[in-house]
């Protein structure tokens, strides 16, 4: 029989737990848990129960009294004091018999199973700084010890402490405490929990997600949904159905997104198909204006807002950054502001307050660029509970914050909920105090998590808004639900769709559950194809068609490539010079098949009879290319040439069969305006080519007004891009120079080899950037010139003139 252990020997065991990280004192940092999130959205639908209304507490304060009599080597303990749940003792000792630090453990008399609490220990009427902890009680570990110590020595005579003590519920036990659940992490997915808890606990909106249309689209059918599962579950609910929605695969979930924009595209998907109800709330209008005092004339227009985005650098409060974000902008110097005459003047620039929104959100500019480098601004930033905004008083209701940096991180949301403060941190909700929220929110030095949105209600809508009852969930989006624990929405693509265009998928609802020979009979009637011959295939997130689909892997599919065919499907497509790829009808073939086997089924299907050898390359996800000289073992990309180019024949006569002249490049791209002065050595450079291409401003240095747009592909090459202006402009490629804008050193192909490397040095590599670059035309081969530029500056340091001469090298 294994004897108890005790107090002394618990004191004195190896801790385990807090080597593991798992145990955390109030100044060390929480590990987090990494949630593996396989609950799928029927599971939620089971997880409901009828609650009653009535919640347990997760709060105690305590008055103990604390008698120092030792009662085993040096170890003393108080009083006992119990809560809903356990009965507890808290105890004192010293790590040695000469220590005068005074060390403090909790221990439950008894209990069923492991809990989680946190505890804040002070010493009334004493200078004594308290003391927070938090730990796992459990049969093997059963008490907590503090990370610090709470006395400086041992105490002679009796003392009281003030203890307040939390319960940190499990993920799955908080709709008893709070009437309220988390949402499981399915990725990286803390931003999207974090905002669907925000939106979630404005009653309002929610009572609009339940009323909207849901038949017009996926995603107010999945918000609805998720939302309802919200409202009802007695577990944490999973995300996925809403994520499919936004058409996000494995990749997308595993991605950082921003809070702020996720809003904004969930709100106008939301407005899409309900008449702009969803972000009716969160509307507010400014009016911008242009002012000239001197001349009493002002230029204006409304615009709707549905956030503020507000500074934080340089800033101490909320209301400092708001009276910042309506101050105009001084238009003076070389920023007058232009009239209608053309005259140009001083003037105002800014915004005006005409209607406040009934939810303020404001987003916090935590991240902005400094010397050239994204970075956090984590400086103290405070905000308040009350806010006063236009003419109205709001009250703060969430806080979305964010602990990390620019490139990683975490988001939990602070929401207060039946007066009070509850952190969501994915599917674990825990209550905590006002200061906890904002004030510990505020940033600076000493606190991780750093307020990032806040959402802000008028007073005199919270009782309609916030502090309503939950919204009835409407007939619709119940029959959705029951329909969605039945059937699911797959996508389906077959072959000649997928040849053209795999983004062409459809989509189908099959039995969630099978069998097999359902989900074959449901494609049979959409294709026409017999259930005897019907083969179904995986296509994964990166749109490769895989393997066949089985009894044992359909319910993890969630697009099918269907065929009457199980033999291996290619998807080629051919090319001929001066065309674009023209997509051929998929072709199968037999696993181990030879590329000369299928060139013969190639040269069939482009209609040449005497079957010339053709070459024949694959790429990959990324725009590589290869040339295939090896077995058929699974679905891929092909591209096919004439191994000869120049035999014209048949290339006219492929071009004739295949009737290519709706392949014809873009008349501003390079293979139309250099024509055969652009030599492409096989299909594979063609298609490297091509597969990233952008609009490109070329305009000369000097002139401004002598500029042209084309769509160039990123790997042209220097030499390319010289002979394309050359051709453009009807000049000798020699002649050209090319330059970044406002920069008068000429770029070297040495050190810009292509488009790419070009607008990666100026960083225009986005396309929402005007990507310009430069040229200029020297009088003879630049091989023989020297090309240097003079700047003529007046005495005051002001530019006057730019221009260039052209000299011999010697």
């Amino acid at each position: 029989m294994e004897t108890k252990k005790s107090l002394l020997d618990l004191l004195n065991e190896e801790d385990e737990e807090e080597e593991d990280g798992n145990y955390v004192g109030s100044d060390m940092v929480v590990e987090e848990e990494e949630i593996n999130s396989e609950n799928s959205e029927n599971e939620d639908d089971q997880n409901q129960e009828n609650f009653d209304g009535k919640v347990e507490p997760t709060n105690y304060e305590f008055d103990v009294e604390v008698n120092p009599n030792v009662i085993e080597d040096g170890i003393f303990q108080s009083e006992e004091f119990s809560t809903n749940q356990h009965s507890f003792h808290i105890g004192f000792y010293t790590l040695d018999p000469d220590a005068t630090d005074v060390y403090l453990f909790v221990y439950p008399q008894e209990f069923k199973k492991s809990f989680e609490c946190s505890f804040s220990i002070t010493v009334p009427e004493t200078e004594i700084d308290p003391l927070s902890f938090y730990g796992v009680f459990n049969e093997e570990f059963p008490l907590v010890k503090s990370p610090k110590p709470l006395l400086d020595k041992l105490p002679t005579e009796p003392f009281k402490i003030h203890v307040f003590l939390s319960y940190i519920p499990g993920p799955n036990e908080s709709r008893k405490y709070f009437n309220c659940v988390g949402l499981n992490n399915d990725g990286m997915t803390c931003y999207l929990n974090s905002l669907t808890q925000a939106l979630f606990h404005i009653r309002g909106f929610r009572k609009i997600v339940f009323n909207i249309d849901t038949e017009k689209s996926e995603i107010p059918k999945a918000l609805a949904s998720l939302f309802y599962n919200m409202q009802t579950s007695s577990k944490s609910c999973s995300t996925r159905r809403l994520t499919k929605s936004f058409g996000w695969n494995t990749e997308d979930l595993f991605a950082q997104q921003d809070v702020q924009e996720l809003m904004r595209i969930l709100l106008d998907r939301l407005d899409s198909v309900s008449d702009n109800s969803a972000s009716k709330m969160f509307k507010g209008v400014f009016k911008s204006y242009i002012r000239v005092p001197i001349l009493n004339y002002e230029s204006s227009h409304n615009e709707d807002f549905y956030d503020l985005s507000l500074v934080v650098r340089g800033c101490l409060t909320l209301e400092e950054s708001i009276k910042q974000f309506f101050e105009p902008d001084q238009m003076t110097g070389a920023d007058q502001y232009q009239m209608p005459d053309k005259t140009k003047v001083d003037a105002l620039k800014g915004f005006e307050l005409i209607e406040s929104p009934s939810i303020l959100c404001l987003h916090l500019r935590r991240f902005e660029y400094i010397n050239g480098d994204m970075q956090k601004i984590t400086s103290r930033f405070e905000f308040e509970e009350d806010l006063h905004f236009g003419d109205d008083n709001y009250k703060l209701i969430t806080i979305i914050a964010h602990a990390g940096s620019f490139f990683g991180g975490h988001y939990c949301a602070f929401v207060h909920k039946d007066e009070k403060w509850l952190c969501f941190d994915d599917d674990f909700v825990s209550e905590i105090t006002e200061q906890q929220a904002i004030e510990e929110k505020y940033g600076g030095d000493n606190h991780g998590f750093t307020a990032y949105v806040l959402f802000y209600c008028k007073e005199s809508q919270m009782d309609t808004l916030i502090n309503c009852a939950d919204p009835v969930i409407t007939k619709t989006v119940l029959d959705d639900i029951e329909k969605h624990k039945t059937f699911r929405d797959v996508m389906y693509v077959n072959g000649k769709d997928f040849a053209e265009n795999s983004g062409t998928a459809k989509k189908a609802q099959i039995p969630r559950d099978g069998p097999l020979d359902q989900i074959k009979e449901v494609f049979s009637k959409i294709c026409g194809f017999d259930m005897s011959e019907i083969v179904l295939r995986n296509v994964d997130p990166r749109d490769h068609v895989r393997e066949i689909v089985t009894e044992e892997n359909f319910s993890s599919v969630s697009k099918f490539f269907i065929s009457n065919n199980s033999n291996i499907p290619v998807f080629p497509k051919f090319y001929v010079d001066g065309y674009d790829l023209k997509p051929l009808e998929t072709v199968f073939v037999e696993e181990m098949s030879s590329v000369e086997d299928l060139s013969k089924v190639i040269c069939q299907t482009v209609g040449i009879s005497d079957e010339p050898p053709l070459k024949c390359f694959t790429y990959d996800d990324f725009g590589s290319t290869s040339e295939v000289d090896f077995p058929i073992v699974e679905s891929l990309n092909l591209i096919f040439q004439l191994a000869d180019k120049s035999d014209k024949i048949n290339s006219d006569l492929i071009v004739k069969n295949l009737d290519m002249k709706e392949y014809l490049p873009p008349k501003d791209s390079p293979f139309i305006v250099m024509g055969k002065n652009l030599q492409i050595e096989n299909a594979g450079i063609f298609f490297e080519m091509t597969n990233d291409m952008e609009y490109i401003t070329f305009r000369h240095i000097i002139n401004k007004d002598q500029k042209f747009k084309l769509l160039v592909p990123l790997l042209f090459s220097y030499e390319n891009i010289l002979k394309l202006i050359s051709c453009k402009l009807q000049k000798n490629s020699d002649q050209i120079l090319l330059f970044k804008p406002n920069d008068v050193r000429s770029l070297h192909k040495s050190t810009h080899p292509n488009v790419k490397a070009i607008l990666e040095a100026m960083d225009m590599i986005d396309p929402s950037d005007d990507m310009t670059i430069c040229f200029d035309i020297a009088p003879e081969s630049v091989k023989t010139v020297d090309r240097s530029d003079i700047t003529v500056i007046d005495k005051n340091g002001k530019t006057k003139q730019r221009f260039a001469i052209y000299l011999p090298p010697w």
